[in-house]
């Protein structure tokens, strides 16, 4: 049964490798060429694990491409390796934004907070499901972590990652910030409670 309503947008969409010429009402304007890229999430069920928040289905790219009067679709899911990760293992194993990997209930609110916030977090996030950008010659699926796919124009295919685009300052500035506001919290935590 078709996904209806709000409930689409946690629909799980299917690769379309091979372009497809896509079915028209009226005509194509023959001036129009080129390629329209879109990139957003599009897996969110994986076994029987579900993704918890819209911005962490895997990212999925769609390309519609105008040539001779024509428009044809082609559609693909970013091989990440948070992609990789969850498909070997059937289930979601890559945590992301709104969806935790394995949460642990046995944890006081601060030692959720220095776990999640203050440490090196073991996974990364890769999935690069929000934006495309065009760098030199190339073309790059990115989100708002330090981590950027090359994608093929024509393909869709990942042509390889790029790490730590923002470099170690960005990341060392998060850290001091993150520090500074968890000493801050307990300052004031203990000036209004004695």
């Amino acid at each position: 049964m078709e996904a209806s309503g709000f409930s689409r947008l946690f629909h799980n969409f299917e690769n379309v490798v091979e372009p497809k010429e896509c079915r028209k009402i009226g005509t194509v304007p023959g001036y129009l060429k080129g390629t329209m890229l879109r990139n957003g999430p599009g897996m969110f069920e994986i076994g029987e694990d579900k993704y918890q928040h819209w911005f962490d289905g895997l990212g999925f790219m769609q390309r519609y491409h105008f040539e001779n009067g024509k428009m044809f679709y082609s559609a693909r899911y970013l091989e990440s390796e948070a992609y990789a990760q969850n498909m070997q293992a059937q289930r979601i194993v890559a945590g992301s934004f709104g969806t935790a990997t394995f949460p642990d209930p046995c944890k006081t609110i601060f030692s959720k907070y220095f776990s999640t916030l203050m440490h090196e977090a073991p996974e990364k996030h890769d999935n690069a499901n929000v934006a495309f950008t065009p760098v030199g010659d190339g073309l790059y699926a990115c989100t708002e972590t330090p981590y950027m796919y090359r994608i093929d124009l024509d393909t869709l295919k990942a042509l390889g990652e790029v790490r730590n685009v923002y470099g170690n300052v960005g990341n060392l500035i998060l850290k001091i910030f993150l520090v500074e506001s968890f000493f801050i919290a307990l300052m004031v935590v203990e000036i209004y409670c004695f």
